[in-house]
């Protein structure tokens, strides 16, 4: 039997991934878009090769959204002294949703069960507002003295959730963080999930990407 779950509570999906009597159970973060459910009704009901994401992958995706959402406020507030912070509701990228950034840090995820990529992604305005507040450096422009800031900001937050997430045995590569200035929409057919956070300084937005391996 498959259940379906909508829900614009982020909270209530941490209990219904503790209940183990419904092995089919599909969670759906609201708001989200009619043809997305279709989507994925149809795929569910009605499994192709090789589809584009299943419930597990979506399972995954809340279970490690929740620690990395928790670790970047953390981050936020203790390293960049944000003041006000509030995560939004968690939404799967879509054409309607998605953003142009001006820069954004990544890091690759890895480990036995999946792999994956985490970003934290700013627009200019905020950015060099949380640059001046924490480097306590006036800052115009993004530009090569501070474009490292977005990868350090990605590195704490990453090990902030792997000492959380090893400890339940998934085994957390080190990895070098990254970033780009000026990136490409985000394009790919695997399930992404966005978290704005809002902060006193405006909105930083939170993407995970996870792909679950065979």
């Amino acid at each position: 039997m498959n259940i379906f779950f909508i829900s614009e509570n982020f909270g209530q999906f941490s209990e219904i991934l503790k209940l183990t009597k419904f092995p089919k159970i599909h969670l759906f973060s609201a708001p989200i878009e009619y043809a997305e459910v279709i989507k994925q009704l149809r795929m569910t009901l009605f499994p192709i090769a090789k589809p584009e994401s299943t419930d597990k992958t979506l399972k995954l995706n809340l279970e490690f959204l929740k620690t990395f959402v928790d670790s970047s406020k953390y981050i936020f507030q203790e390293f960049c002294l944000l003041q006000d912070i509030q995560h939004q509701k968690p939404m799967l990228l879509s054409d309607s949703n998605r953003k142009d950034y001006d820069i954004e840090g990544y890091i690759e995820l890895e480990s036995h069960l999946f792999s994956g990529m985490f970003y934290v992604c700013f627009n200019k305005e905020t950015y060099l507002k949380v640059v001046e507040h924490v480097l306590m450096e006036q800052a115009s422009e993004i530009n090569p003295s501070n474009v490292d800031f977005v990868a350090e900001i990605v590195n704490m937050i990453y090990g902030q959730s792997k000492i959380a997430l090893n400890q339940s045995g998934h085994n957390f590569k080190k990895v070098i963080p990254q970033f780009t200035v000026n990136p490409m929409p985000h394009q790919t057919t695997n399930i992404v999930t966005i978290v704005p956070i809002d902060t006193s300084m405006g909105t930083i937005d939170l993407k995970i990407e996870l792909i679950k391996n065979t």
